[in-house]
């Protein structure tokens, strides 16, 4: 349950950076510091399911 309620959770915040990134070139710096870090914590929740 607690994968899923994180997967949830930064999933929607790399939703929220990948529509600002695309809907404005002006704010791409700002949108990929917003998605990085929820990116990553899906990349690594992925990699301790497989492991």
């Amino acid at each position: 349950m607690g994968a899923a309620l994180t997967v949830a959770g930064a999933g929607s915040m790399l939703l929220a950076a990948t529509v600002l990134f695309v809907s404005s070139p002006a704010k791409r710096g700002a949108a990929i510091k917003q998605g990085i870090l929820p990116l990553l914590g899906l990349i690594t929740l992925a990699l301790s399911q497989l492991l």
